[in-house]
């Protein structure tokens, strides 16, 4: 449509800006807008609900449209003979709308405690502004097609090669310098776009001020990025001022510690969301022997001294646990390089921890739990995970769908592949009602014994639930599975635990409650019985691993009435297809 106009254009006039600079600067436009779509994912998943984040997408697809169109509508009022100065103007409102957006966003944080009016009107502003940026760009990259149609390969390979170079830089970047001073710096390199495409006449103010605005917009990134004046203050309804003693970015997260380094314990929070908890001088196993009493450490009182594997260990509790039971090696597979080198063996909480990933027979490894364990040769006794999950919009793109590749029947067939022939598999995860993702790991373990070939299932599974959490509902639950079947001894001492610590015995080989576990445990076709649950608890594969999704399609509207972490986990599902629906009407 843009480009009707400019067939219009006199023969053999001559262009009023040479071709080079118009295509480097649709580079450089193209590099700023895949760097700010992605910055954008990233900062919105840190300070809202990830169902939220995905429609950083939409927003630049929106801009990009809604450009096309104004542009058509302008006609030959924006045509090279006349307006020879449009794209560096559309360049320029780009770049100030970069920081423009940021203010806006930071400035309206979302909380879960806001009403749905407030949260309307907060997300109306966040994403009015943040549309309003890729709508200047997508004008910079429209006029230049309507003026060079007939080199569109060319200019169509300097703007697949600036989205290009903005998909590499972007990880660099946001691992030094962060969301928010992303942001900003990628309005400086807008302004310098804006030079590259000035087409004023040489000699007055035009070029002076586009100069100015570059240099400004650099200043203000590297002043930011020096004192951090514009930063995070709010976060899904959490007050960061104050009470924030560490804050770090990458790619896909933003890591937090919560508290004083004068109290025994802090918090480490990712994306202000999962937490896990560093203790001081967790080294001194004298200082933490109450930590052999939680629920979390069952599957080392069956196999002490064993060789432990700790898929997400993050502070370091169930290093802790592990030390206490006299495990040795004890190997930590810690996904997020921030809390494993920026915390854990930084000061100051290197000291803090009591230099506890430094310890003699403790292991600390950056890498992601299911890739490790696929290319270790080490065969482990206990191979542990608690509460591994982090609900991460990556820097490719937030997920409407919480992809989680630890929990899948693939993956259980890794970690029993690396067990010894009595090792034991402990997964740890919230009891909540309804209790869908415990039922899942049971659907797991019965979808993988069934690959593997092992028979009586029913003898390789425990479940036992912990105490609530003071003033909630949730409370921890561990799950056990044994690639060997789990004695009548075994059983008793996990059983007189439970009694001795009051945690309820969900299901062992000995003690059935009637319940949907030992359904599961026991059933001939597993199959049939998650199928006719309410919720979808079958098992996740690598193909489809959405283990925390468990809404059915036929029951999307629970999602909306639902509340806690069962809203949260499934809301995302709802969200996509509301807007599938919203798209086949339109």
């Amino acid at each position: 449509m843009s480009v009707a106009w400019a067939s219009r254009k006199p023969a053999g006039a001559p262009p009023v800006m040479s071709r080079s600079r118009v295509f480097s600067g649709v580079g450089l436009v193209s590099l700023c807008v895949l760097m700010l779509q992605l910055a954008l994912t990233r900062l919105f998943s840190a300070t809202m609900y990830y169902h939220f984040a995905f429609l950083a997408i939409s927003l630049a697809l929106l801009g990009s449209g809604a450009s096309g169109v104004f542009i058509y509508l302008m006609g030959r009022r924006l045509a090279e003979e006349r307006a020879p100065w449009a794209p560096a103007l559309a360049a320029a409102l780009f770049a100030l709308c970069c920081p423009l957006a940021l203010v806006v966003i930071l400035g309206n944080p979302l909380s879960p405690l806001d009403s749905g009016p407030t949260t309307l009107a907060r997300l109306s502003w966040i994403y009015g502004a943040a549309a309003l940026a890729f709508f200047f760009a997508g004008c910079v990259i429209t006029i230049a097609i309507a003026r060079y149609a007939a080199q569109m390969s060319r200019l169509y390979l300097f703007d697949l090669g600036g989205a290009a170079a903005g998909c590499l830089l972007l990880i660099p970047v946001m691992d030094h310098l962060g969301a928010v001073n992303t942001i900003l710096m990628i309005g400086a390199v807008a302004a310098v776009a804006a030079l590259v495409l000035d087409g004023a006449p040489a000699g007055g103010l035009w070029p002076v001020g586009l100069f100015a605005l570059a240099v400004g917009l650099g200043a203000i990134a590297i002043h930011n990025a020096a004192r951090g004046t514009l930063d995070v203050r709010r976060a899904k309804g959490l007050v960061e001022e104050g009470n924030v003693i560490f804050s770090r970015w990458n790619s896909f997260s933003r890591v937090t510690v919560w508290g004083s380094l004068d109290n025994d314990a802090v918090l480490i929070m990712i994306d202000a969301d999962a937490a896990t908890l560093l203790s001081r001088d967790g080294s001194d196993l004298r200082r933490h022997a109450a930590q052999a009493e939680r629920v979390e450490a069952l599957a080392y009182r069956l196999r002490p001294e064993s060789r432990a594997l700790i898929i997400g260990p993050g502070g370091g509790n169930d290093v802790i646990m592990a030390r206490l039971f006299g495990a040795r090696p004890v190997t930590g597979v810690e996904v997020n390089p921030i809390i494993a080198r920026d915390i854990m063996l930084s000061e100051p909480f290197l000291s803090y921890s009591g230099r506890l990933y430094l310890q003699a027979g403790v292991r600390l490894v950056v890498d992601e739990g299911r890739s490790f364990v696929r290319a270790s040769r080490e065969r482990y006794d206990v191979i542990q995970g608690t509460m591994v999950d982090t609900w991460a919009a990556t820097a490719a793109g937030a997920f409407a769908l919480t992809e989680n590749n630890l929990y899948t029947v693939d993956a259980f067939t890794d970690y029993l592949g690396h067990l010894t022939d009595r090792g034991v598999l402990s997964m740890t995860r919230w009891y909540l009602e309804p209790p869908d993702q415990l039922l899942r790991l049971f659907s797991l373990a019965r979808a993988t014994m069934t690959r593997m070939g092992i028979g009586n299932p029913d003898r390789h599974l425990m479940l036992v639930r912990g105490p609530a959490e003071p003033g909630t509902t949730r409370a921890p639950a561990t799950f056990l599975f044994g690639r060997g079947e789990f004695t009548p001894d075994e059983a008793s001492a996990v059983e007189t635990v439970a009694r001795r610590d009051g945690y309820t015995v969900l299901y062992t080989p000995f003690d059935r409650p009637p319940n949907l576990f030992t359904r599961l445990a026991e059933a001939e076709d597993p199959g049939q019985v998650w199928a006719s649950y309410e919720n979808d608890i079958s098992p996740p594969t690598d193909d489809r691993p959405f283990f925390f999704n468990t809404v059915r399609l036929g029951n999307l509207g629970a999602a909306l009435g639902s509340a806690g972490e069962w809203r949260k986990t499934n809301l995302g599902t709802f969200v996509l297809f509301s807007l599938l629906a919203i798209t086949a009407v339109l």
